[in-house]
């Protein structure tokens, strides 16, 4: 699961064009007279072969794609689920274990000089008025 799959997809796509024109090519080339009808199977053969892994490795990358969107999905699902039980039991918690909390979900806090509060972290509840955010964080 290394790599990015859109740039890996976009790759594959256009190595799937060049192998398309090099067959274009050799076609062209066989009836030029300037390759042999023996020499041109040759060639397209081992250009099938190339296609057949290239096409192959396309699909298990859009597929791998399909796979991390719908885990995106899930992720994202179950973290708004957990993100309306969080307020509730937060304020359950005493002081100190509720900024382990912020900790582990990596809670960021920001105050502009204007006064606005801008909140970043891996679990959020909804947008919070700048009340709802005091009242979380005290």
């Amino acid at each position: 699961m290394l790599g990015d799959p859109v740039k890996e997809a976009s790759l594959l796509k256009k190595r799937l064009a060049k192998i398309a024109e090099r067959r274009g090519r050799y076609q062209e080339m066989a009836a030029q007279g300037l390759i042999d009808f023996e020499e041109l199977r040759e060639r397209l053969a081992h250009l099938e072969e190339e296609r057949i892994d290239t096409q192959a490795a396309y699909e298990a990358i859009q597929s791998r794609k399909e796979r991390l969107k719908r885990l995106e999905r899930g992720r994202r699902d179950l973290l708004e689920h957990y993100a309306t039980l969080v307020p509730e039991e937060l304020q359950r918690l005493p002081h100190e274990e509720r900024h382990e909390v912020y900790r582990i979900v990596r809670l960021v806090v920001k105050l502009s000089p204007e006064g606005d509060l801008e909140m970043s972290g891996d679990l959020l509840p909804e947008p919070l008025s700048k009340n709802g955010i005091r009242h979380l964080l005290d």
